[in-house]
C-alpha cells in the first residue's frame, strides 16, 4: 500500500506528463533538445552531482534520467541550463566520435580565428542543410552524429572549411 505521499507524487508525474503530451510535437522536439525531458522516457531529469557516473571524478553538475542512464551537463551559472540533450551510452558515443571528427576541422584555427568554432558550426550546418542554431553536437541525435563524422572525415573537409573562413572573413 503506497501513502499519501507517493499516491501525490505519483499523480504529480502523471499530470506532468499529461501536460506535457498536450504540447505540439515541435515543442516536444524543443524540450528534447534543450535536456528538459528524457528522449527514451518522457520523464523528467534531475540534477545530480556528477562523481556517481563518472566513477567518482566531479565533473560539476548534470541532468539526468535514472532508469535511461542519460544524461547531459550543465552550465555553472544559477541556473543550471543544459547543455543539449540528454544522452545515453550510445549517443554518448556517437557524440564522443563526432567531436573528435569536428574538433580537428576548426581547431588549428582557434588561436587564430576567434569566432572559429561558431564557423565551423555554420560550415557544418551548410553541409547537414540545418539552420545555425540547431547545429551543435550537444543537440544531435545517434543519426547525425554519424553524418558529422561521414562529414568531417571526407579527404576536402579541411580544405573546404579553410576556404569557408576565408569567404567569411
Amino acid at each position: 500500500m503506497e501513502t499519501a505521499t507517493e499516491y501525490l507524487d505519483q499523480k504529480a508525474q502523471f499530470q506532468a506528463w499529461d501536460e506535457t503530451q498536450a504540447l505540439g510535437e515541435a515543442s516536444m522536439r524543443s524540450l528534447i533538445l534543450h535536456g528538459k525531458i528524457c528522449p527514451y522516457c518522457g520523464g523528467t531529469p534531475v540534477l545530480a552531482e556528477s562523481y556517481g557516473i563518472y566513477h567518482g571524478v566531479d565533473h560539476g553538475l548534470v541532468w539526468i534520467c535514472r532508469p535511461c542512464q542519460a544524461w547531459v551537463g550543465c552550465h555553472r551559472d544559477e541556473n543550471h541550463a543544459p547543455l543539449g540533450r540528454l544522452a545515453d551510452a550510445r549517443l554518448r558515443s556517437a557524440k564522443t566520435e563526432a567531436v573528435q571528427a569536428f574538433a580537428p576541422i576548426w581547431g588549428k584555427w582557434s588561436g587564430v580565428r576567434k569566432n572559429a568554432r561558431h564557423l565551423a558550426y555554420k560550415w557544418l550546418a551548410g553541409h547537414m542543410g540545418i539552420s545555425v542554431s540547431r547545429s551543435y553536437i550537444a543537440k544531435f541525435d545517434v543519426d547525425q552524429c554519424r553524418e558529422v563524422v561521414d562529414i568531417c572525415r571526407t579527404r576536402n573537409a579541411q580544405f573546404d572549411f579553410d576556404q569557408f573562413l576565408e569567404r567569411n572573413t
